[in-house]
């Protein structure tokens, strides 16, 4: 659903699409993600939980410093310099409010949070709330407060390398910077926290 300009009014509609399509399949009838290849049978919950908020772009200001020529999230950035929007911590705090509570995990992911003007403010605040998170980051930028969210296992960190060598790395990430994001892999895998690398294969 498009952001309205009220997340109360957004949070509750899609709780309600949520509640009516498991009782569409309770009662074996049709719904918009059949045939979904990620779908699996399981035991749903009497009440539809909230268990996760995802960033993922179209905030004020958010951006990225690398153009991976995969990237699906150029539509999202690109609102956000187009219109004055809410910003990541703005985002949080709403749904905390409308939730009613801090017991859900935020993921953080396109844009690049190292880059966010917000990032400083963001990482207080998750912090304060210890609320766990994951960050989605392309790793060319050390942050510390990724870092001292790693050691305190608050976090857990996605760094998207997808190559095993400079020149590759530069035709998918479009940026000369390889051997900065291992050393940075290297700084942050000191923290013992759980990292994991990602790699997307692609023809060619």
């Amino acid at each position: 659903t498009d952001y309205s300009g009220d997340i109360s009014q957004d949070f509750s509609r899609i709780m309600d699409k949520c509640e009516k399509t498991i009782s569409l399949w309770r009662n074996q009838k049709a719904t918009m993600c059949d045939g979904c290849t990620i779908l699996k049978e399981g035991l749903w919950p009497r009440n539809t939980e909230f268990s996760s908020l995802s960033i993922y772009g179209g905030f004020k200001s958010e951006h990225c410093n690398f153009k991976c020529f995969y990237c699906d999230a150029t539509d999202n950035l690109l609102l956000a310099k187009e219109r004055d929007s809410i910003t990541i911590v703005d985002a949080i705090q709403e749904f905390i409010t409308v939730v009613g509570h801090t017991n859900f995990a935020v993921s953080l992911s396109a844009g690049e949070i190292t880059v966010s003007p917000y990032r400083e403010e963001a990482f207080k605040l998750l912090r304060k709330l210890n609320m766990k998170t994951s960050i989605f980051s392309n790793g060319y930028i050390f942050d510390e407060n990724i870092y001292d969210m790693l050691c305190s296992k608050q976090a857990s960190l996605d760094i998207s390398i997808d190559a095993e060598t400079r020149d590759t790395f530069y035709k998918i990430k479009r940026v000369d910077g390889f051997e900065r994001v291992v050393k940075n892999i290297s700084k942050y895998y000191k923290s013992g926290g759980r990292i994991e690398l990602k790699y997307i294969i692609m023809e060619g």
